[in-house]
């Protein structure tokens, strides 16, 4: 496998836990998503040059859905907790949803059932160089005869 991918989709699962928000017992959330498309972004992955450290930034684009569900008490209570989870993702604006890499959350049904609601991910990821490459910046185009 492409190790951007799989940095990728270990930088998306940790997006998506730090999205939703804790429940107290009885209720717990569960999350399950499923990456339905990785690929590369920009032309083929590279997105642009890095200043400090020089070298490449690399993208992957994730379409995913990510499955929401709660467990434990009573329906309206699970109703109420769910409605809360789908909200504060919703509820942060598009600046805070851009700067951990996602650029659109969708619901996949505009009713969710009292326990579980279903979403659509675009998640784009960035992988930084971690050290410069030594790039050339300056050649040097004198030419030298030998004989």
């Amino acid at each position: 496998m492409d190790p951007a991918n799989e940095q990728a989709l270990a930088a998306l699962d940790a997006v998506i836990a730090g999205l939703l928000p804790a429940l107290s017992p009885p209720l717990a959330l569960t999350r399950q998503w499923a990456a339905m498309r990785v690929s590369p972004a920009g032309l083929g992955g590279y997105v642009g040059q890095n200043a400090d450290p020089l070298g490449p930034i690399v993208a992957r684009r994730i379409e995913a859905t990510l499955q929401v569900a709660i467990a434990g008490g009573s329906d309206t209570a699970a109703s109420t907790a769910l409605n809360a989870s789908v909200r504060s993702i919703f509820a942060r604006g598009h600046a805070e949803l851009r700067s951990l890499g996602i650029l659109r959350v969708t619901a996949q049904s505009e009713t969710p059932s009292a326990r579980s609601a279903q979403l659509l991910l675009t998640y784009e990821y960035l992988q930084l160089p971690e050290a410069s490459e030594g790039v050339i910046e300056q050649l040097d185009l004198t030419v030298t005869e030998s004989v």
